[in-house]
């Protein structure tokens, strides 16, 4: 069964939805003027592609090619690989270098990247860049109070960890930074202990209603906060009430302890320094997985391998996982299988002697 054409549809699609969605419901909680910008700079992601791109070459092919990491370039690389199949080397093998041809990006590519995290920072409303910088996924609100003061918040975290970063911009002369250190978060419940990074001041937020709060929701809890104006607990609630509609939404998900995203918005990096496959954890419901960390091939086969799931950018990648897991190089291909209303499911393979391990790719069909 081939995917809908929904499923199908650009995830930047899905993300201006989902700012519209949210927009609307900061509105109804009584945010005026309320604006949301979902940006995936893939920070995080990307400087662990780096230290593992100079790692590889490092161990395996800097005696090979013989130059330095920032000169070489993908013709090198091809001259490795015929150089091993016509055995001219030997202490080296082909999927060696494929693999790390699979993580390598050129100078272009780099340079390409650093224009689109600059185009990020120009997009903020806020004056702390860092958050651009050191961050996986940036989400700014901004908006008026019911005494029509403006504020802007922004949230930042990277995927495999469970801390967001939050700064605040409310007028005052410096930028206020906290550390959010989630306990839970999905779909039903929130809780987390919120820290003032200048203070080290913290306090506890939760909520279990699974319904998105209204921000005089979360003021008294930060009434804790000594000198703290009411606009900038607003704007820090505001944060914490968007985590809860994101999750509600499908967007973001703690798994084993770790923040990971939905399969549709992983799908959406189009990065050029990024991993090819990700850690995976399937869940009955709209989002149909989680993404979790990325990984190189070997360890994507591994995972396979015992009986765990992964995600890949592309069928072509998601197959040779299944066939890198099969003892015998052979794989099962399967569309999305048929689900109930409301559920999403993705195109996958297994390897042919199947572990019960997935090896997903694509945004997935919502059924």
């Amino acid at each position: 069964m081939s995917q809908s054409a929904s499923a199908n549809e650009p995830t930047s699609n899905q993300l201006a939805v989902l700012e519209d969605n949210l927009v609307n419901e900061l509105e109804l909680v009584g945010i005026e003027e309320a604006d949301v910008n979902i940006m995936l700079p893939m920070e995080t992601q990307s400087n662990k592609v780096e230290a593992e791109v100079e790692s590889v070459y490092e161990d395996k092919l800097s005696t090979i090619i013989d130059k330095p990491l920032e000169e070489v370039n993908k013709s090198d690389l091809k001259e490795v690989i015929q150089d091993v199949e016509a055995e001219r080397i030997d202490d080296i093998k082909v999927e060696d270098v494929q693999e790390f041809e699979e993580v390598f990006f050129t100078n272009e590519e780099a340079g390409e990247d650093n224009e689109l995290i600059e185009e990020m920072k120009e997009d903020l409303s806020i004056e702390n860049e860092n958050i651009v910088d050191k961050n996986d996924i940036v989400i700014e609100v901004t908006g008026k109070d019911d005494m029509g003061e403006s504020f802007t918040t922004a949230l930042g975290f990277s995927i495999g960890d469970n801390v967001i970063d939050i700064v605040n911009d409310t007028g005052v002369e410096t930028n206020n930074e906290y550390k959010l250190e989630l306990n839970d978060l999905s779909e039903e419940e929130f809780n987390a202990d919120l820290t003032n990074l200048s203070t080290n001041q913290k306090v506890e937020l939760n909520n279990t209603d699974g319904e998105f709060q209204t921000s005089a929701f979360w003021i008294p809890a930060l009434g804790v906060f000594v000198g703290l104006s009411m606009l900038e607990m607003l704007a820090i609630s505001v944060g914490a009430s968007t985590l809860i509609y994101l999750a509600s939404k499908g967007m973001i998900n703690l798994v084993s302890g770790a923040l990971w995203v939905a399969g549709k918005v992983a799908n959406d990096n189009k990065k050029n320094k990024k991993y090819v496959h990700y850690e995976a954890s399937r869940a009955n419901n709209s989002k149909g997985i989680w993404v979790g960390p990325g990984k190189t091939k070997t360890k994507a086969i591994s995972r396979i391998k015992n009986g765990k799931d992964c995600w890949s950018i592309d069928s072509v990648n998601a197959r040779l996982l299944a066939t890198g897991a099969s003892k015998t190089g052979r794989y099962l291909k399967h569309d999305a299988h048929s689900a109930k209303s409301g559920k999403r499911t993705f195109n996958h393979y297994h390897p042919y002697e199947t572990t019960g391990a997935h090896s997903f790719y694509g945004g997935g069909k919502l059924w």
